[in-house]
């Protein structure tokens, strides 16, 4: 699904100054990240490594697995893509509802998808699982141990755990260490969301080396960018400049969801500063979203693309008290003339 995904800022005349639609932490300061890559604009001109495996060697030492353990791929998108052909003829499970792209990556490798409604409903009729924990779009968290012993009751089954959120929530994920043990569990992490990079495309996977040795088998080379190579470890190399400030994003999101219930918003329990969001009385959010852009230059995520949900769902992620007070505001004005 290339289109239909939040922060599509891009598809849109007006200039937009708040943007809800992306779960990316905004407001970092990337000018050290920005000199650094300016100071060497050269490295335009050359070829970058045909496969990242000096960032591979760097991201394992700070996980405490070995590099055969880790690939780096260009965004955590093409790791979902390279996941779903480890497996052929496939019956694929997908938690939902949830990032469209893991059932789009499973059906593009011929897999028969359902929907899964619960973790628990997984069977061993399912070739592959997919979760996304905390999930997109609701922000809940399946707790970990609970993952990995379904994991272990299923050894036949490939599951894929998307952590791309882990630095969004309080509570733990699984442990690299946990998933390289096992021949079934595949991590997926995104330096996009750790780091607040998204036009950077950085993402990695973790696993048994079985599991990496064949996804890289499939991975093209230079699929990796020099100027996103080189941001990569200058990130990794800055990891205390990229503390996030998670209690206070979580208590923001709190005051940001109970003002959207007292304006008669249905909004889902989330242990991340996005929240997932249900207008009363079958409304469109797809309306919404283009009230708000027209009236007050701000950008939501209507939700209606992501599997089994419809229109009157949106997602929206807290970025501050004047912002969140003011998405309020506008959202009761179009409940009450707008719509």
């Amino acid at each position: 699904m290339i289109y239909g995904h939040g922060d599509d800022i891009h598809g849109h005349s007006r200039p937009i100054r708040y943007n809800f639609s992306s779960n990316v932490r905004q407001g970092v300061d990337h000018s050290g990240l920005m000199l650094h890559l300016w100071e060497d604009l050269t490295l335009l001109s050359n070829y970058p490594e045909p496969a990242p495996v000096s960032l591979e060697e760097k991201i394992s030492e700070a996980l405490g697995v070995k590099s055969n353990c880790v690939m780096v791929t260009n965004g955590a998108t093409e790791a979902i893509y390279l996941a779903a052909t480890l497996k052929i003829d496939a019956r694929s499970a997908v938690l939902t509802p949830t990032f469209a792209e893991y059932a789009d990556a499973a059906a593009a490798a011929g897999h028969e998808v359902r929907n899964m409604p619960s973790i628990l409903s997984l069977s061993k009729d399912y070739d592959m699982a997919w979760i996304c924990n905390p999930n997109n779009p609701t922000g809940r968290m399946i707790p970990a141990q609970e993952i990995l012993e379904i994991a272990d009751a299923l050894p036949y089954t490939l599951m894929v755990v998307d952590q791309a959120y882990h630095r969004y929530t309080p509570f733990p994920a699984i442990e690299p260490h946990e998933a390289v043990l096992r021949n079934n569990v595949l991590l997926i992490y995104s330096m996009t969301k750790d780091y607040s990079v998204p036009g950077l495309r950085i993402g990695y996977a973790v696993g048994n080396p079985h599991i990496i040795a064949r996804m890289r088998s499939g991975r093209m080379p230079w699929a990796m960018s020099t100027p996103a190579l080189k941001a990569a470890h200058y990130l990794l190399d800055h990891e205390a400049d990229y503390a996030m400030p998670l209690e206070d994003m979580l208590a923001q999101a709190q005051r940001l969801k109970q003002g959207l219930e007292e304006i008669g918003i249905k909004v889902e329990p989330s242990t991340t500063p996005f929240m997932l969001c249900e207008l009363p009385d079958l409304a469109d959010a797809y309306s919404l979203k283009q009230y708000l852009i027209d009236k007050a230059d701000i950008l939501i995520r209507a939700a209606g693309n992501m599997r089994p949900l419809d229109r009157p769902y949106f997602r929206v992620a807290s970025i501050g008290a004047e912002a969140d007070a003011l998405l309020v505001k506008k959202i009761k004005e179009w409940m009450q003339y707008g719509r």
